[in-house]
């Protein structure tokens, strides 16, 4: 289960944009782990952020939620695009959890949400993930393409959930990724603990890896 004991720390001599292209040239499934992983300290700043402005999530689903945007945004980064991988991987958090957010009814407005982000940045010490976060919200030249680029990805995952996942574990997917759901929700509807709707999703998250890793825009 991911949670807030990962004890991932982030190298901040570590070149995301080189990198990112060499393993995506060169197929290298380790040194695309190492670029996951080195990232992780950060999408953990993200959630943590998010959760710290007093949300109905929990802290487990609010990693769950980054884990998988990281994943999304490893194999969506466009290397030839002048964007730090940072600024994209926090865009594509942010976008999660202000999709989740809005699907939950919560009553705030991207805008507003954006503004009191920053407020909290500028009261923050200024480690090197709250610099990175910083960044995230300094402009947001590339949400037009990321919204065409979940329309199609959302329909490219789809028919591999039909095709990948067993009946449960499709159930979970749905919950999680098209109804929002958190952990704990689906839980209840299925009629079992959190620990097994855990359990359940990360089987699921195991399946559908493939998809978030290898998926390409065409």
């Amino acid at each position: 289960m991911i949670n807030k004991t990962l004890n991932y720390k982030r190298d901040p001599n570590l070149n995301n944009e080189e990198l990112i292209k060499e393993a995506k040239l060169t197929n290298n499934k380790e040194l695309r782990d190492k670029i996951i992983n080195n990232n992780i300290p950060f999408v953990k700043s993200l959630a943590d952020r998010w959760y710290k402005r007093g949300v109905r999530e929990e802290f487990d689903d609010l990693l769950g939620m980054g884990m998988v945007a990281l994943m999304k945004a490893y194999n969506t980064y466009d290397t030839n695009k002048n964007i730090k991988f940072t600024s994209y991987l926090g865009k594509v958090v942010w976008k999660e959890f202000m999709a989740h957010s809005r699907y939950k009814s919560m009553k705030c407005r991207s805008k507003f949400s954006s503004i009191s982000f920053n407020e909290t940045l500028h009261k923050s010490k200024g480690t090197d993930e709250e610099k990175l976060l910083a960044e995230v919200i300094s402009n947001d030249s590339h949400l037009d393409y990321l919204t065409v680029e979940d329309e199609m990805f959302n329909t490219h995952l789809v028919k591999q959930m039909d095709a990948l996942l067993a009946k449960k574990e499709r159930v979970v997917a749905d919950k999680y990724f098209f109804e929002g759901k958190s952990i704990s929700e689906i839980g209840v509807e299925l009629g079992v603990s959190r620990q097994a709707a855990h359990q359940a999703f990360q089987r699921t998250i195991k399946r559908l890896k493939p998809i978030y890793t290898n998926w390409e825009v065409v």
